[in-house]
């Protein structure tokens, strides 16, 4: 096969590769657009109209993705209501395995989370927490959902510093879980010897909540941390 033989044989290779695309591509259009595009399809295969091509393939992969995240929500919906823990966690980490990009994979990551720590498997609980938040990213309301999570899992194995940091984190900035991870962090705070720290906590939460209905025992806390400070520094007397 001479050169002028090759780029015949590659030119006809990339315009049945590019048919073979238009064709998956008209697939997914509306009955009216697909008509069009066809009566069009040898301008915008042979070049001359690219600029509709890449409208097409934006179009099409909107409704590729949007047909995507409706499996998705099914299949989310079905595996929610399986009678049994097991079938639901095994039908959840299909859903991510097959529709990883999708939203409804996103919380079926913070489900999974939840299925397995009641089920008393911390590690994957913690596992699937970590992944949810590196899927929906900083400053996301299911970002914080999955650190409280985790928080509580690892306060619950004993390592209530870690804990601790991760309620400072969320309570250090303006999300649905602010109040509560103040009230969290205050009470690791403590255990962990920071009384300081737990104090000052537990007024921020005054603060921001200044009709909550549980302020007397806020209160109280706050004046039984101060009596504890007050007696070491008397000696212990």
């Amino acid at each position: 096969m001479n050169q002028q033989q090759q780029e015949t044989f590659e030119e006809q290779t990339w315009q049945e590769e590019l048919q073979e695309l238009a064709d998956q591509i008209l697939s997914l259009l509306p009955q009216s657009v697909r008509g069009f595009c066809r009566e069009k399809a040898r301008e915008i295969i042979a070049g001359i109209s690219i600029a509709v091509m890449v409208v097409l393939l934006a179009y099409g992969y909107d409704l590729y993705s949007e047909m995507r995240e409706n499996q998705a929500a099914t299949a989310l919906g079905t595996s929610l209501h399986a009678a049994k823990a097991e079938d639901r966690i095994s039908g959840l980490e299909k859903l991510v395995k097959d529709y990883g990009s999708t939203d409804a994979a996103g919380q079926a990551l913070l489900l999974l989370g939840s299925l397995y720590n009641r089920q008393g498997d911390f590690e994957k609980a913690i596992a699937y927490y970590k992944k949810a938040e590196e899927r929906f990213g900083s400053g996301a309301v299911f970002t914080y959902a999955a650190m409280m999570g985790r928080a509580y899992l690892l306060e619950e194995k004993g390592t209530v510093k870690d804990a601790g940091t991760l309620f400072k984190e969320i309570s250090a900035k303006e999300n649905p879980y602010k109040a509560v991870a103040l009230l969290d962090y205050a009470r690791t705070a403590r255990f962990s010897g920071d009384s300081d720290a737990a104090l000052d906590a537990l007024n921020k939460y005054i603060s921001l909540k200044p009709n909550a209905d549980n302020l007397d025992y806020v209160r109280y806390q706050i004046v039984q941390m101060a009596a504890a400070e007050a007696k070491k520094g008397d000696g212990g007397k």
